[in-house]
Protein backbone atom coordinates (compact mmCIF):
# COMPACT_ATOMS: atom_id res chain seq x y z
CA UNK A 1 0.00 0.00 0.00
CA UNK A 2 2.90 2.60 0.76
CA UNK A 3 4.47 1.53 -2.30
CA UNK A 4 1.45 2.54 -4.49
CA UNK A 5 0.53 5.62 -2.56
CA UNK A 6 4.48 6.73 -2.81
CA UNK A 7 3.93 6.17 -6.72
CA UNK A 8 0.37 8.30 -6.84
CA UNK A 9 2.59 11.01 -5.22
CA UNK A 10 5.36 10.57 -7.64
CA UNK A 11 2.62 10.66 -10.62
CA UNK A 12 0.98 14.09 -9.08
CA UNK A 13 4.19 15.72 -9.17
CA UNK A 14 5.01 15.40 -12.58
CA UNK A 15 1.61 16.47 -13.52
CA UNK A 16 1.94 19.52 -11.28
CA UNK A 17 2.98 23.29 -12.27
CA UNK A 18 6.81 23.22 -13.01
CA UNK A 19 8.63 26.04 -10.97
CA UNK A 20 9.19 29.16 -12.93
CA UNK A 21 12.96 30.28 -14.28
CA UNK A 22 13.95 33.32 -12.20
CA UNK A 23 15.35 36.42 -13.64
CA UNK A 24 18.74 36.76 -15.26
CA UNK A 25 18.68 40.10 -15.49
CA UNK A 26 20.61 42.54 -12.86
CA UNK A 27 18.51 44.37 -11.02
CA UNK A 28 19.28 48.15 -10.02
CA UNK A 29 21.04 48.04 -6.96
CA UNK A 30 20.26 50.54 -3.89
CA UNK A 31 22.78 52.13 -1.92
CA UNK A 32 22.51 50.35 1.27
CA UNK A 33 22.42 53.52 3.26
CA UNK A 34 18.60 54.55 1.94
CA UNK A 35 16.34 52.78 4.09
CA UNK A 36 13.69 50.96 1.29
CA UNK A 37 10.11 50.36 2.27
CA UNK A 38 9.06 48.38 5.61
CA UNK A 39 12.80 49.65 6.36
CA UNK A 40 10.81 53.34 6.70
CA UNK A 41 9.07 52.74 9.30
CA UNK A 42 10.06 53.94 12.98
CA UNK A 43 9.05 50.75 14.29
CA UNK A 44 11.42 48.72 11.90
CA UNK A 45 13.68 45.42 13.07
CA UNK A 46 15.39 43.46 10.20
CA UNK A 47 15.19 40.64 13.10
CA UNK A 48 11.13 40.67 13.09
CA UNK A 49 10.78 40.14 9.15
CA UNK A 50 11.51 37.20 7.02
CA UNK A 51 14.16 37.75 4.32
CA UNK A 52 12.70 36.76 1.44
CA UNK A 53 13.91 35.94 -1.96
CA UNK A 54 12.12 35.50 -5.00
CA UNK A 55 12.55 32.24 -6.02
CA UNK A 56 12.24 30.58 -2.40
CA UNK A 57 9.17 28.09 -2.69
CA UNK A 58 7.16 28.24 0.65
CA UNK A 59 5.28 25.50 2.35
CA UNK A 60 6.70 22.87 -0.81
CA UNK A 61 3.83 25.07 -3.04
CA UNK A 62 4.47 28.70 -3.36
CA UNK A 63 7.31 29.98 -5.52
CA UNK A 64 7.77 33.70 -5.06
CA UNK A 65 7.56 36.10 -7.99
CA UNK A 66 7.40 39.63 -7.21
CA UNK A 67 6.69 41.31 -4.41
CA UNK A 68 3.61 43.62 -4.19
CA UNK A 69 3.53 45.65 -1.33
CA UNK A 70 4.53 46.67 2.61
CA UNK A 71 3.33 48.02 5.67
CA UNK A 72 5.10 48.07 8.85
CA UNK A 73 4.20 44.48 9.80
CA UNK A 74 3.84 42.52 7.18
CA UNK A 75 5.68 42.13 3.35
CA UNK A 76 3.05 40.87 0.99
CA UNK A 77 4.46 39.09 -2.12
CA UNK A 78 3.24 36.95 -5.63
CA UNK A 79 3.26 33.46 -5.66
CA UNK A 80 2.94 31.09 -7.86
CA UNK A 81 1.20 28.01 -6.95
CA UNK A 82 2.92 24.94 -8.05
CA UNK A 83 -0.49 22.61 -6.74
CA UNK A 84 -1.89 23.80 -10.10
CA UNK A 85 -2.21 21.31 -12.85
CA UNK A 86 -0.07 21.74 -15.55
CA UNK A 87 -2.58 21.00 -18.47
CA UNK A 88 -4.18 24.54 -16.75
CA UNK A 89 -3.89 28.32 -16.57
CA UNK A 90 -1.14 29.05 -13.73
CA UNK A 91 -2.67 30.01 -10.79
CA UNK A 92 -1.11 33.10 -8.94
CA UNK A 93 -1.79 33.96 -5.07
CA UNK A 94 -0.70 37.14 -2.66
CA UNK A 95 1.15 35.67 0.54
CA UNK A 96 1.16 37.96 3.21
CA UNK A 97 4.42 37.11 5.43
CA UNK A 98 3.41 38.97 8.81
CA UNK A 99 6.57 39.65 11.31
CA UNK A 100 7.32 37.36 13.73
CA UNK A 101 6.30 39.44 17.34
CA UNK A 102 3.78 37.64 19.18
CA UNK A 103 1.09 40.57 18.88
CA UNK A 104 1.54 40.81 15.58
CA UNK A 105 1.24 37.15 15.06
CA UNK A 106 -2.45 36.85 17.36
CA UNK A 107 -3.45 39.61 15.04
CA UNK A 108 -3.25 38.15 11.95
CA UNK A 109 -4.23 34.68 13.30
CA UNK A 110 -7.20 37.05 14.44
CA UNK A 111 -7.71 38.21 10.86
CA UNK A 112 -7.27 34.45 9.57
CA UNK A 113 -10.45 33.17 11.92
CA UNK A 114 -12.75 36.14 11.27
CA UNK A 115 -12.24 35.25 7.75
CA UNK A 116 -12.91 32.00 7.98
CA UNK A 117 -16.28 32.75 9.68
CA UNK A 118 -17.12 35.17 6.44
CA UNK A 119 -16.07 32.30 4.09
CA UNK A 120 -18.92 30.10 6.05
CA UNK A 121 -21.52 32.70 6.30
CA UNK A 122 -20.65 33.11 2.10
CA UNK A 123 -20.49 29.48 1.03
CA UNK A 124 -24.34 29.32 3.50
CA UNK A 125 -25.56 32.70 1.73
CA UNK A 126 -24.48 31.02 -2.03
CA UNK A 127 -26.05 27.61 -1.63
CA UNK A 128 -29.51 28.83 -0.03
CA UNK A 129 -29.99 32.12 -2.01
CA UNK A 130 -27.56 32.89 -4.70
CA UNK A 131 -29.67 35.27 -6.81
CA UNK A 132 -30.43 37.82 -3.93
CA UNK A 133 -27.11 38.27 -2.17
CA UNK A 134 -24.06 40.16 -3.80
CA UNK A 135 -22.88 41.89 -1.31
CA UNK A 136 -20.35 38.76 -0.77
CA UNK A 137 -18.24 39.18 -3.55
CA UNK A 138 -16.89 42.14 -2.77
CA UNK A 139 -15.08 40.78 0.29
CA UNK A 140 -11.75 39.90 0.21
CA UNK A 141 -11.23 36.43 2.16
CA UNK A 142 -7.77 34.60 2.96
CA UNK A 143 -7.67 31.13 1.63
CA UNK A 144 -5.06 29.19 3.78
CA UNK A 145 -2.25 29.72 6.09
CA UNK A 146 0.79 28.31 6.75
CA UNK A 147 3.84 28.93 9.39
CA UNK A 148 7.12 29.79 7.93
CA UNK A 149 10.21 29.51 9.92
CA UNK A 150 12.70 32.29 10.01
CA UNK A 151 15.97 32.52 11.47
CA UNK A 152 14.50 34.50 14.58
CA UNK A 153 11.29 33.11 15.13
CA UNK A 154 8.21 32.05 13.29
CA UNK A 155 6.15 33.77 11.11
CA UNK A 156 2.46 33.22 9.85
CA UNK A 157 1.72 33.52 6.50
CA UNK A 158 -1.97 33.92 4.82
CA UNK A 159 -2.56 32.98 1.40
CA UNK A 160 -5.23 34.80 -1.06
CA UNK A 161 -6.04 35.93 -4.23
CA UNK A 162 -3.86 38.82 -5.46
CA UNK A 163 -5.46 42.22 -5.41
CA UNK A 164 -4.72 45.72 -7.68
CA UNK A 165 -3.97 48.78 -6.95
CA UNK A 166 -6.05 51.08 -3.75
CA UNK A 167 -8.75 53.74 -4.23
CA UNK A 168 -5.89 55.62 -2.89
CA UNK A 169 -3.54 54.63 -5.66
CA UNK A 170 -6.50 54.88 -8.25
CA UNK A 171 -6.35 58.50 -6.39
CA UNK A 172 -3.48 59.62 -7.05
CA UNK A 173 -3.44 58.06 -11.04
CA UNK A 174 -6.43 60.85 -11.36
CA UNK A 175 -4.51 63.81 -10.28
CA UNK A 176 -5.52 63.45 -6.73
CA UNK A 177 -10.17 63.10 -7.06
CA UNK A 178 -11.85 60.46 -8.29
CA UNK A 179 -14.81 61.40 -10.84
CA UNK A 180 -18.17 61.36 -9.28
CA UNK A 181 -19.62 59.04 -11.54
CA UNK A 182 -16.92 56.65 -11.15
CA UNK A 183 -16.97 57.18 -7.37
CA UNK A 184 -20.75 56.45 -7.20
CA UNK A 185 -20.28 53.03 -8.41
CA UNK A 186 -17.56 52.36 -6.30
CA UNK A 187 -19.92 53.35 -3.08
CA UNK A 188 -22.42 51.29 -4.23
CA UNK A 189 -20.07 48.41 -4.23
CA UNK A 190 -18.55 49.50 -0.59
CA UNK A 191 -22.31 49.82 0.84
CA UNK A 192 -23.26 46.39 -0.64
CA UNK A 193 -20.06 44.40 0.96
CA UNK A 194 -20.95 46.38 3.88
CA UNK A 195 -24.65 44.65 4.01
CA UNK A 196 -22.97 42.08 3.94
CA UNK A 197 -21.00 42.43 6.85
CA UNK A 198 -23.29 44.19 9.11
CA UNK A 199 -26.86 42.18 8.31
CA UNK A 200 -25.01 38.81 7.26
CA UNK A 201 -22.43 38.43 9.17
CA UNK A 202 -22.66 41.02 12.20
CA UNK A 203 -19.24 42.24 11.74
CA UNK A 204 -17.73 45.92 11.80
CA UNK A 205 -14.94 46.23 9.68
CA UNK A 206 -13.30 49.28 11.39
CA UNK A 207 -10.78 50.04 9.01
CA UNK A 208 -12.29 51.86 6.03
CA UNK A 209 -10.29 54.30 4.32
CA UNK A 210 -8.81 54.35 0.72
CA UNK A 211 -5.51 52.13 1.11
CA UNK A 212 -7.66 49.53 2.49
CA UNK A 213 -10.06 49.04 -0.33
CA UNK A 214 -8.50 47.56 -3.50
CA UNK A 215 -9.50 46.82 -7.16
CA UNK A 216 -9.71 42.74 -8.47
CA UNK A 217 -7.23 42.09 -11.09
CA UNK A 218 -8.36 40.58 -14.27
CA UNK A 219 -7.34 36.65 -14.86
CA UNK A 220 -4.03 37.86 -17.03
CA UNK A 221 -2.92 40.39 -14.45
CA UNK A 222 -0.96 38.32 -11.96
CA UNK A 223 0.84 36.90 -14.66
CA UNK A 224 2.34 39.63 -16.55
CA UNK A 225 3.06 41.28 -13.30
CA UNK A 226 5.36 38.18 -13.27
CA UNK A 227 6.65 38.38 -16.39
CA UNK A 228 7.38 42.12 -15.97
CA UNK A 229 9.65 41.36 -12.76
CA UNK A 230 11.60 38.84 -15.11
CA UNK A 231 12.02 40.71 -17.63
CA UNK A 232 12.57 44.40 -15.41
CA UNK A 233 13.53 43.65 -11.71
CA UNK A 234 12.35 46.36 -9.85
CA UNK A 235 15.36 48.00 -7.97
CA UNK A 236 16.52 46.27 -4.71
CA UNK A 237 19.25 46.88 -2.07
CA UNK A 238 21.51 43.53 -0.84
CA UNK A 239 22.48 43.31 2.29
CA UNK A 240 24.90 40.90 4.02
CA UNK A 241 21.89 39.13 5.41
CA UNK A 242 18.87 39.49 3.42
CA UNK A 243 18.03 41.72 0.12
CA UNK A 244 15.30 44.10 0.22
CA UNK A 245 13.02 44.06 -2.77
CA UNK A 246 10.85 47.06 -3.80
CA UNK A 247 7.18 46.41 -4.78
CA UNK A 248 5.31 46.12 -7.96
CA UNK A 249 2.70 48.37 -6.20
CA UNK A 250 3.34 50.35 -3.75
CA UNK A 251 2.96 49.46 0.35
CA UNK A 252 1.76 52.16 2.93
CA UNK A 253 3.59 52.67 6.04
CA UNK A 254 0.75 55.32 7.28
CA UNK A 255 -1.92 53.07 7.98
CA UNK A 256 -2.02 54.12 11.69
CA UNK A 257 -2.35 57.70 10.40
CA UNK A 258 -4.83 57.63 7.65
CA UNK A 259 -6.99 55.42 10.39
CA UNK A 260 -6.98 58.34 12.67
CA UNK A 261 -8.03 60.36 10.07
CA UNK A 262 -10.96 58.03 9.18
CA UNK A 263 -12.19 57.14 12.72
CA UNK A 264 -15.21 57.71 14.86
CA UNK A 265 -15.25 59.78 17.69
CA UNK A 266 -16.55 57.07 20.14
CA UNK A 267 -13.74 54.64 18.82
CA UNK A 268 -10.93 57.25 19.30
CA UNK A 269 -12.02 57.22 22.95
CA UNK A 270 -12.47 53.78 24.08
CA UNK A 271 -16.85 54.01 24.12
CA UNK A 272 -16.99 51.61 21.94
CA UNK A 273 -18.50 51.33 18.59
CA UNK A 274 -21.37 49.37 16.52
CA UNK A 275 -22.10 49.59 12.38
CA UNK A 276 -22.48 53.43 12.44
CA UNK A 277 -18.67 53.66 13.16
CA UNK A 278 -17.96 52.19 9.55
CA UNK A 279 -21.01 54.40 7.97
CA UNK A 280 -18.61 57.41 9.37
CA UNK A 281 -15.78 56.05 7.98
CA UNK A 282 -17.46 55.45 4.20
CA UNK A 283 -18.52 59.45 5.07
CA UNK A 284 -15.17 60.88 5.56
CA UNK A 285 -13.71 58.75 2.87
CA UNK A 286 -16.03 59.42 0.23
CA UNK A 287 -15.02 62.93 0.70
CA UNK A 288 -11.41 62.31 0.91
CA UNK A 289 -11.76 60.51 -2.62
CA UNK A 290 -14.22 63.28 -4.16
CA UNK A 291 -12.51 66.41 -2.84
CA UNK A 292 -8.99 65.38 -2.70
CA UNK A 293 -8.21 65.92 0.71
CA UNK A 294 -9.93 64.82 4.14
CA UNK A 295 -12.31 67.25 5.86
CA UNK A 296 -10.26 67.41 9.15
CA UNK A 297 -7.05 68.08 7.65
CA UNK A 298 -4.00 66.18 7.79
CA UNK A 299 -2.38 64.44 10.82
CA UNK A 300 1.01 64.29 11.44
CA UNK A 301 1.96 61.71 13.62
CA UNK A 302 0.01 59.20 15.79
CA UNK A 303 0.28 60.00 19.41
CA UNK A 304 -2.16 61.62 21.59
CA UNK A 305 -1.52 65.19 21.13
CA UNK A 306 -2.28 64.12 17.41
CA UNK A 307 -5.57 62.09 18.82
CA UNK A 308 -6.42 65.62 21.17
CA UNK A 309 -5.87 67.95 17.62
CA UNK A 310 -8.18 65.52 15.48
CA UNK A 311 -10.75 65.26 17.87
CA UNK A 312 -10.49 69.20 18.81
CA UNK A 313 -11.35 69.38 15.08
CA UNK A 314 -14.44 66.88 15.04
CA UNK A 315 -15.93 69.29 18.64
CA UNK A 316 -15.19 72.26 15.90
CA UNK A 317 -17.64 70.82 13.36
CA UNK A 318 -19.88 68.70 15.33
CA UNK A 319 -19.86 70.81 18.98
CA UNK A 320 -19.49 69.28 22.31
CA UNK A 321 -19.82 65.37 22.62
CA UNK A 322 -23.15 64.00 25.19
CA UNK A 323 -21.36 63.47 28.14
CA UNK A 324 -22.63 60.12 28.71
CA UNK A 325 -20.13 59.42 26.28
CA UNK A 326 -17.31 60.86 27.17
CA UNK A 327 -18.30 58.63 30.09
CA UNK A 328 -18.43 55.27 28.37
CA UNK A 329 -14.83 56.01 26.98
CA UNK A 330 -12.25 53.98 28.24
CA UNK A 331 -9.55 56.15 26.83
CA UNK A 332 -11.46 59.51 27.61
CA UNK A 333 -9.02 60.70 30.60
CA UNK A 334 -6.39 60.48 28.39
CA UNK A 335 -7.77 63.53 26.12
CA UNK A 336 -10.13 65.23 28.23
CA UNK A 337 -10.05 66.46 32.33
CA UNK A 338 -12.61 65.94 34.65
CA UNK A 339 -14.78 68.76 33.80
CA UNK A 340 -15.10 67.40 29.81
CA UNK A 341 -13.06 69.64 28.60
CA UNK A 342 -10.57 68.91 26.00
CA UNK A 343 -6.64 68.96 27.49
CA UNK A 344 -4.51 71.63 25.74
CA UNK A 345 -7.69 73.02 23.84
CA UNK A 346 -6.82 76.79 23.81
CA UNK A 347 -4.26 76.29 21.26
CA UNK A 348 -6.81 74.43 19.23
CA UNK A 349 -9.71 76.35 19.77
CA UNK A 350 -7.62 79.38 18.48
CA UNK A 351 -7.03 77.52 15.32
CA UNK A 352 -10.40 76.58 14.48
CA UNK A 353 -11.45 80.75 15.23
CA UNK A 354 -9.08 81.69 13.03
CA UNK A 355 -10.30 78.94 10.48
CA UNK A 356 -13.53 79.90 10.90
CA UNK A 357 -12.45 83.51 10.47
CA UNK A 358 -10.47 83.19 7.29
CA UNK A 359 -13.77 81.32 5.89
CA UNK A 360 -15.67 84.44 6.52
CA UNK A 361 -13.28 86.51 5.38
CA UNK A 362 -13.16 84.63 1.73
CA UNK A 363 -16.90 84.30 1.24
CA UNK A 364 -17.15 88.37 1.91
CA UNK A 365 -14.09 88.70 -0.73
CA UNK A 366 -16.42 86.59 -2.91
CA UNK A 367 -19.54 88.44 -2.03
CA UNK A 368 -17.49 91.80 -2.89
CA UNK A 369 -16.26 90.45 -6.06
CA UNK A 370 -19.73 89.30 -7.24
CA UNK A 371 -21.23 93.33 -6.55
CA UNK A 372 -17.93 94.88 -8.50
CA UNK A 373 -18.43 92.53 -11.37
CA UNK A 374 -22.14 93.50 -11.49
CA UNK A 375 -21.45 97.23 -11.37
CA UNK A 376 -18.89 97.28 -14.07
CA UNK A 377 -20.73 95.38 -16.34
CA UNK A 378 -23.74 98.29 -15.91
CA UNK A 379 -20.78 100.78 -16.01
CA UNK A 380 -19.63 99.35 -19.75
CA UNK A 381 -23.99 99.47 -20.71
CA UNK A 382 -23.29 95.45 -20.82
CA UNK A 383 -27.62 94.27 -20.74
CA UNK A 384 -27.62 93.17 -17.22
CA UNK A 385 -30.92 91.62 -14.82
CA UNK A 386 -30.63 93.44 -11.29
CA UNK A 387 -31.73 91.01 -8.47
CA UNK A 388 -34.80 91.95 -6.74
CA UNK A 389 -33.76 92.25 -3.14
CA UNK A 390 -37.23 92.01 -1.67
CA UNK A 391 -37.48 88.51 -3.37
CA UNK A 392 -34.44 86.58 -1.34
CA UNK A 393 -34.23 85.61 2.07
Amino acid sequence: MSHLMHLKLSFERHLRTKPSRMSTVIAEALPERLPVEEECSSSYSPNHFYPVRLGEIFNERYQVVAKLGFSSNSTIWLAKDLHQWRWRSARYVAVKVNANPDDVKSAAEREFQVSQLLQGTKSRLVNSKPAGITGHQYAHILQDYFNLNGPHGVHFCTISDPLGESLEDLKQRLEGRIPLNLLKAVTRMILRGLEFLHAECLFIHTDLKPESIRLTLGRWEPQAVARAERKTPRPQKKLEDRTIYTSRQAGDLNDLLRWLEMTAFEVIIGAGWSYGADIWNLGVMIWDLLEGKNPFDSISSMNAASARKHLARLIGFLGHPPNDLLARGSDTHRYFDDKGNLQTILHLTTQLMGWERKSRVFRLHQENAVLEARRSKQCRGTSFTPVDESSED
